[in-house]
């Protein structure tokens, strides 16, 4: 595919990363000129593909402390940036997926499956899912390099892939397969050492959880063991090593007794993130945008599913009392004009706009832009069917002799 910077959007010096050193966050490459590096060509997009096929660098070198104090005093400062990070940026997959959505009406293109194909996903400052709260942090912790010398050599994303039915498969290759691999959502990683004790530290921004995830090989402390995140008070977390320590296996527990699996790629630094994680959470089925504390803790936002006349669930916590919870659900319809909001939907539209620092009119402007969307019945069956194509990569076991070993999977 053509690679044009001018496509790029990026409002602000949000920070690039680059695979050999991270730079100084007053001197980021605005355009991330780094991840249209690691664009992808055309033969990177095979027919008959629904997304890129990922790739992956190298490894990064473990940063290596001396001592239990030294471990505590490093997490300690990356906990407070995530902290910082979380309270300053909302999560949000709706104000890009306007932008997806206007481009491709205003383009007259026959196909969204073309425009998907052609389009360069755009990273805004201020609308940030998984990736750009990913390369947000990363930039911040690099500025931790004159405390912590070698830090900012050894961070880097990680691509994760959900809900693993089997996990055996997927974990045969040096790299996952990226025949079957669709990389809905990555992270921030550091190999680490600790007097010769292997592990790996994570950051999750875009799950909102605002803590530091460490995942010792020997399951020793400092090893996090099972947790319950404040995003999501009803899940339980637990994270561990596994297959030569290149994988780290996530369970999450949902009020059953048999965990769901994640598996988070640990062995490599992830090259895909704009080309194809970006642009597969564009035709996504499900959209949000929320605000948190600095823990996690959900304190405003909109959810609903991307389907025709869908349903935005609004909530927020009380403004003089967060112990009270507000929710609502809303057809979206409602908010195509604005004109049959009534009160009790006002009151939650004037608190969740403090939480999510904006105001309300910036607020309603974009429920209202995404409620137009909704109502365009072959735009979402077109949306619908490049997902389903997707989230088909996962199950089809088809694939995943087709071209493994002639692929470059190393960018």
């Amino acid at each position: 595919m053509e690679r044009e910077k001018k496509l790029l959007e990026v409002e602000g010096p949000v920070g690039a990363v680059e695979d050999s050193c991270y730079r100084d966050e007053s001197s980021y490459i605005p355009t991330y000129a780094f991840w249209l590096n690691y664009g992808q060509k055309a033969d990177d997009w095979p027919i008959g593909q629904p997304v890129p096929l990922p790739k992956w660098g190298s490894s990064r070198p473990p940063l290596v402390v001396s001592s239990i104090e030294e471990y505590e005093e490093l997490t300690r400062q990356f906990e407070n940036e995530v902290q910082l990070l979380l309270q300053e940026y909302n999560y949000d997959s709706i104000t890009n997926f306007i932008k997806f959505y206007n481009e491709f009406k205003n383009g007259k293109y026959e196909t969204l499956e073309y425009f998907f194909r052609k389009y360069q996903p755009p990273l805004t400052k201020n609308a940030n899912t998984c990736v750009g709260l990913g390369l947000l942090l990363i930039g911040k912790l690099a500025l931790l390099e004159s405390r912590f010398p070698g830090v900012k050599n050894s961070l880097y994303l990680v691509s994760c892939e959900e809900s693993i039915e089997s996990h055996e498969g997927y974990i045969s290759n040096d790299y996952p397969d990226p025949w079957v691999s669709d990389k809905e959502h990555v992270m921030v990683a550091m190999q680490i050492e600790i007097n010769g004790r292997g592990g790996v530290i994570l950051l999750d921004p875009g799950y909102q959880i605002g803590r530091v995830i460490t995942v010792m090989i020997d399951q020793q402390y400092p090893h996090t063991g099972r947790f319950v995140p404040s995003s999501c008070p009803q899940k339980e977390y637990c994270y561990q090593t596994m297959v030569g320590e290149k994988y780290v296996q996530w369970s999450v527990w949902n009020g059953s007794n048999k965990p769901e699996t994640n598996l988070v790629y640990v062995g490599a630094s992830y090259h895909s993130p704009v080309s194809v994680t970006e642009r597969r959470n564009l035709v996504y089925n499900f959209r949000s945008l929320l605000a948190t504390n600095n823990k996690g803790h959900l304190l405003a936002g909109v959810y609903f599913k991307a389907a025709l006349q869908s349903t935005f669930t609004l909530f927020c916590d009380d403004d003089k009392d967060p112990t009270i919870k507000h929710r609502i659900k809303v057809p979206s319809d409602k908010f195509i004009t604005l004109n049959e909001i009534d009160n009790e939907v006002e009151k939650i539209l004037n608190t969740s706009s403090k939480h999510l620092k904006m105001t309300k009119v910036q607020f309603c402007n974009i429920l209202s832009g995404v409620a137009k969307i909704l109502e365009d019945n072959d735009f979402l069956d077109q949306m619908c069917k490049i997902n389903d194509d997707i989230f088909k990569l996962g199950v089809d076991e088809n694939n995943n002799n087709e071209g493994v070993n002639n692929y470059n999977l190393s960018g």
